[in-house]
């Protein structure tokens, strides 16, 4: 089909009209809003346009940054002179045990009530079952039926705004639950395959397990963060049989598993510390005490110095449940339950 010539001429001058149309309109519209630009006025309801207002005049103020306002100070618990940071001292005060936390918590909050505030508590969050005491954040950590554990967690918060010197104690490698669900990180047991389980029914954790480390590591991390000032490994050995599946040095092994602990968790103001019954028991190099028990009155001053702790007074600790006077001479915790 053929287009008259007439026809394109019609068609091609309408598109150049068009086009200059266009033109002008983007131009007239360029001007516009250029010129109406001075009249544009920014409140803090929107932007209006004020024509009244002389295209000379200049008002307002500068956009400037805001001047600095006055600073709050704020508290970081760190570094050596942080609560509970620089050298340990000797130590007096009392510890609580998971049976304490069980039920109503009125008696035991009055009893701690009763104390000096510098005095130090010592609390069991957790026991060899593998329950929390607290509101554990742990990934599938159990928590402990018999006890209201919002309840422990509200006390240990006070204690800790309160800035009490806080110690928890936790088992280390004796955890029934953790065992059970994880049992490539338990002690096999030397008569099957299977793991190792003791006369509580607990099975036993390897220390040298990675598994088992980080799940240490984890507990401690959120022990630092809820306020505690250290935390004391229960527990921290090989199960006493010849029932396992071991046939290296165990000394050797728990020495190292200390070591790490105390590598990956103490810092300048938290201290890893160890319970045995053991005066020998060899402690890391680090910020960490050796809490001993069964130490008789009788016994007390020959078991202290068979100990190869740094300071005497400040790197060893005794827990008794006896108000011999002789204690006293060293760093000492009781239990509660023997207090008015």
């Amino acid at each position: 089909m053929t287009v008259p010539f007439r026809t394109r001429r019609f068609f091609r001058r309408f598109g150049v009209f068009l086009l200059t149309l266009a033109v002008c309109a983007c131009l007239i519209w360029l001007g516009w809003m250029v010129w109406l630009g001075r009249y544009v006025v920014y409140t803090r309801e929107g932007v209006v346009l004020d024509f009244a207002r002389p295209s000379t005049e200049i008002s307002g103020q500068s956009a400037v940054a805001p001047a600095p306002g006055e600073t709050v100070s704020i508290y970081y618990n760190e570094g050596m002179e942080a609560l509970g940071g620089g050298e340990l001292a000797q130590i007096n005060g009392y510890y609580i045990e998971t049976l304490d936390l069980k039920g109503d918590l009125t008696e035991l909050r009055r009893k701690i009530a009763a104390l000096p505030d510098d005095t130090p508590l010592l609390i069991e969050v957790k026991d060899i079952f593998g329950n929390f005491y607290y509101p554990s954040s742990i990934p599938d950590s159990p928590k402990a039926g018999d006890a209201d554990v919002a309840a422990v967690g509200s006390l240990i918060s006070d204690l800790a705004k309160g800035r009490r010197y806080l110690i928890a104690s936790v088992p280390a490698f004796r955890d029934r639950y953790y065992g059970l669900n994880n049992t490539i990180y338990g002690i096999a047991s030397s008569e099957g395959a299977y793991l190792y389980m003791d006369d509580e029914g607990c099975y036993w954790l390897d220390p040298s397990s990675s598994g088992t480390r980080s799940y240490l590591t984890g507990i401690v991390s959120e022990l630092k963060s809820l306020g505690f000032d250290e935390v004391v490994f229960t527990d921290f050995c090989y199960p006493d049989t010849s029932y396992i599946a071991f046939d290296g040095d165990r000394t050797e092994a728990i020495a190292e598993a200390a070591s790490f602990c105390m590598r990956t968790c103490s810092t300048e103001y938290f201290a890893v510390s160890f319970v045995s019954s053991d005066p020998s028991f060899a402690m890391p190099e680090g910020r960490g005490r050796l809490y001993l028990t069964n130490v008789s009155p009788a016994q007390l001053k020959r078991t202290v110095e068979s100990t190869t702790v740094a300071d005497k007074l400040a790197n060893l600790v005794l827990l008794t449940t006896l108000n011999d006077t002789r204690y006293d001479d060293y760093s000492v915790l009781r239990s509660i339950q023997g207090t008015s």
